[in-house]
This record gives C-alpha cells, structure tokens and sequence, in this order.
C-alpha cells in the first residue's frame, strides 16, 4: 500500500492536527491524543494505544516502511509530511521526526478495580 505524503500546511489534515495540538476541547471531543517524538510514540504503541495517524517527516532517516515493520502500523496511518506541513506541526526541536495522534484511552474506575493492579488512595491532611 502506497503512504500518503503531504507537503501542504494548508491541507485539512494538517490543519485538523494543529488545531487539536493547540485546543485541549478540539482533542476531548474528537477523542484524540497528540504525542510528539519516537521515545513517546513507541510507548504509547507498547501500551495498546490505537493510532489513528502516525506522521514521520519525509527524508528523515526514520522511513515510514521501518515504522511499518518494526511497529507493525498499517499504511493507511502512516503519513509524510513534507517541509511546510511538518514544520506546521513540529512543536518542539530535535523530536526524532514522527508526530502521531492517538485515540485517546478510554478507562473506567470499574475496569481499572477488575484488573489486576491495586489501587491505593491517600489522604493528606494539613499538619497539627
């Protein structure tokens, strides 16, 4: 399957990616999360996350047919982005070129209490 490249910052997507990284109640109503940066895009991978889009900058050294193999992402997410459209989401310097957004994980109290880990509550109270 052939990936998508964009080199438009004007492109809806892009601008669609921009807006949700700049208003958290864009991000909560589309149920979305935007991560920045290899280390954070593999955790959040590893943790069961479900990419709605996994971004890499177009010539970097991270090609979007590694990310296909080594995270087993299905073309259809991955995208390119070229200068302008990259540039237009780059938040932050040196990121690794790989920008992703994420549905956002949905967990009740009701299945973190079914699962196996322990929940611990605390209660500070002001000192006498």
């Amino acid at each position: 399957m052939e990936i998508k490249r964009i080199d438009s910052s004007a492109n809806p997507l892009i601008k669609e990616w921009a807006r949700w990284q700049s208003k958290a109640n864009d991000r909560r109503k589309a149920g979305v999360v935007v991560v920045e940066g290899l280390r954070e895009v593999e955790r959040a991978l590893r943790s069961g996350w479900v990419p709605r889009h996994v971004a890499v900058r177009a010539g970097s050294a991270l090609s979007s047919q590694t990310l296909q193999q080594q995270w087993g992402i299905p073309g259809r997410v991955l995208v390119e982005l070229g200068g302008p459209a990259w540039e237009k989401l780059a938040i932050r310097d040196g990121v690794d070129n790989v920008l992703a957004v994420f549905e956002a994980p949905q967990a009740s109290l009701a299945a973190c209490a079914a699962s196996s880990a322990r929940l611990m509550s605390f209660s500070l109270e002001r000192g006498i």
